[in-house]
Formats: C-alpha cells, sequence, structure tokens
C-alpha cells in the first residue's frame, strides 16, 4: 500500500481538530499563512512543501496528552509538545525535514 503523504498529513492534522473543539481548524489556518509567508520569501519548493507539513502538523504533540481536553492551552498543559511532536514525525522519514521545525516552533 502506497500512502500519500500529503493525505497522511491531512489524516493526521484532522485528527488534531477532535482533541478539542476550540483548536478545529488550527492547524489548517497555520498552514495557509506560512505557506502565503513561504511564497512572499520566494522560498524553494521543498522548504515550501516542508513548512506546510509542519504547519499542518506543529500540535501533533497534544496527541498523547493522557486524558480528554475540553479546552486547549498548550503551553499550560503539556509544554513539550513541540518535543513530543518531533520525536512523533521522526519516525517516518518523509516527515524528519518538518519534524525540525515542529520541534522548534515554540522557541
Amino acid at each position: 500500500m502506497k500512502i500519500q503523504l500529503l493525505s497522511l498529513v491531512q489524516c493526521l492534522s484532522t485528527a488534531l481538530d477532535t482533541v478539542s473543539p476550540s483548536v478545529e481548524g488550527h492547524q489548517q489556518r497555520t498552514a495557509y499563512i506560512v505557506l502565503r509567508l513561504a511564497q512572499a520569501g520566494e522560498m524553494d519548493r521543498q522548504t515550501m512543501q516542508d513548512l506546510y507539513v509542519a504547519a499542518m502538523l506543529h500540535d501533533i504533540g497534544c496527541l498523547r496528552l493522557e486524558s480528554r481536553l475540553t479546552r486547549l492551552h498548550l503551553e499550560a498543559l503539556d509544554p513539550l509538545h513541540a518535543s513530543i511532536g518531533e520525536k512523533f514525525m521522526g519516525l517516518y522519514p518523509a516527515l524528519k525535514g518538518p519534524a525540525a521545525i515542529v520541534g522548534n516552533h515554540h522557541t
């Protein structure tokens, strides 16, 4: 079975929306802003793709939280979610570039 990278990214991003209704669409809005900035900066295609994937999955570390959340306050509840997300993404070879961006998105 061949899984398309961007389809996988969109699926995981949608899963993040289920963490809390207050964050629904946050990943997609972030990705839109990042892509607009990358286009304005005339970045190359690979950099733009890495930034898009990182933006779509930048809060993936939240999926490790043990209890269901009614509200998501990332820094208060899990200040390590960025590094955890980097570890999650780093397990998939095609996500190693964006993983580094995710790991630093609150620094």
